[in-house]
């Protein structure tokens, strides 16, 4: 996105049940994760945490 880079982890979930989005900040990074259809989600980038959220709303809404 831009000059930012964002990484997306897609794992099976193990206990397989939906979560609400939930935000991180570690070093200068943003993370956004949640679980959603079996699989959990992990966002991870240095672009702002609005862009990211914004992001994961359109990835949320492909997946379902």
């Amino acid at each position: 996105h831009g000059k930012h880079l964002i990484n997306l982890f897609v794992l099976p979930d193990r206990e397989n049940k939906d979560t609400a989005v939930e935000t991180r900040t570690r070093q200068g990074f943003q993370l956004v994760h949640w679980a959603q259809s079996g699989m959990a989600y992990w966002l991870v980038s240095d672009m702002s945490l609005q862009e990211l959220i914004e992001f994961q709303r359109m990835l949320s809404s492909h997946t379902e």
